[in-house]
């Protein structure tokens, strides 16, 4: 939707496509650090080393990932056909625009955690509410966990796989699998519940912005960029 409505308003595809996903990746990858830095709450109560050892490194790789996707331009863009090598060049020249922004980048990692955490404590409540009886540093391993699952495309909108994660990770750590599946389900309606005012709202009244209402500074596309990467989900 949002790739969508930026080409509506006349934005470059490059622009569109790149955008969205820099800060999709960008938000994996800070779920990633996020599991890895609260393993430590159900480290003794998981006893799968694989699942464990998995999740420890997730945080880490993926942000070796990223490091590599700002540079993977650099290396093969020479191989690859134009309608490839283009967006990926954007792609990679985009991720080193931030790094060389360190407040936009900030900016950013801090929008991103807030966000999750908003997601995950959404979770723990209604977890709560089912008689799990887990912190939420376990929420944030387990449901991050199976939300990174739910990322591949492999669905839609990660249902089933989602589940799936949910039912395998809450498990590992003696949960029933009913109740993950419920907590599974619930918090997987909730954005839609929540979200459907504010679409009612949208489909009424809103609209995108015009190309030419789009400030322009002496870096043009780096404000461009900042701009579109920002607008509220």
């Amino acid at each position: 939707m949002r790739i969508w409505l930026l080409r509506k308003s006349g934005q470059p595809l490059a622009l569109s496509i790149g955008s969205v996903a820099i800060e999709r990746g960008t938000g994996i990858v800070l779920i990633g650090l996020m599991i890895s830095a609260c393993l430590p709450a159900v480290w003794v109560s998981m006893h799968n080393p694989a699942l464990r050892q998995t999740l420890a490194f997730a945080g880490p790789m993926m942000l070796v990932g990223l490091v590599i996707a700002a540079l993977a331009d650099k290396l093969t863009v020479r191989w690859l056909p134009g309608r490839v090598a283009g967006p990926l060049a954007w792609l990679g020249e985009g991720l080193r625009r931030l790094a060389r922004h360190p407040m936009h980048l900030l900016e950013i990692a801090l929008l991103g955690v807030v966000a999750s955490i908003t997601g995950l404590l959404a979770a723990y409540v209604v977890g709560e509410g089912l008689g799990i009886g887990l912190g939420l540093p376990a929420y944030i391993v387990l449901v991050g966990g199976a939300l990174l699952l739910s990322v591949l495309p492999i669905s839609l909108g990660g249902w089933g796989v989602r589940e799936l994660g949910m039912v395998a990770l809450f498990g590992a750590v003696g949960v029933r699998a009913e109740r993950a599946m419920a907590l599974s389900l619930i918090w997987g309606l909730l954005p839609l519940v929540v979200s459907l005012p504010a679409g009612l709202l949208w489909w009424l009244g809103g609209k995108a912005t015009p190309a030419s209402e789009i400030v322009v500074g002496s870096d043009g596309a780096q404000l461009s960029l900042d701009r579109e990467m920002h607008r509220p989900r």
